[in-house]
């Protein structure tokens, strides 16, 4: 009985296959790192925005003739954070407040909105 050896050939083959394979891998992991980050920067962005429309609210039940407004500013406990409200009088009793969250990454500028009606009731 002989002895069947690999060739050159079958060899490269599959030193070929194994390098795509872990190629193929790192390009997953890398790629979600990379969605990981961009998730966690909109989860913070969303988590203060939520934050900054309760205070508006928190300020129309005291007065809803008072603006909610605030102008672009860096979020405080937040480094490279910046957010600004705006609010319009819609009618006399409605009023529409933005939260605006603003940061900045590797792929430029990035912006999270966050509005909401407010109503007066008496």
């Amino acid at each position: 009985m002989g002895r069947r050896a690999f060739t050159l050939t079958e060899v490269m083959f599959c030193i070929l296959l194994a390098v795509l394979g872990v190629l193929a891998f790192l390009s997953v992991v890398s790629y979600s790192l990379r969605a990981r980050n961009k998730t966690s920067q909109r989860h913070e962005a969303s988590v203060m925005a939520t934050s900054f429309l309760n205070q508006a609210e928190l300020d129309n039940w005291k007065d809803f003739s008072q603006s909610s407004a605030r102008p672009r500013q860096p979020v405080p406990g937040h480094p490279g954070f910046e957010y600004a409200v705006t609010d319009q009088t819609e009618m006399p009793d409605l009023k529409r407040v933005d939260v605006l969250i603003y940061w900045q990454d590797k792929q430029g500028l990035q912006e999270y909105r966050l509005w909401t009606k407010f109503v007066r009731e008496d």
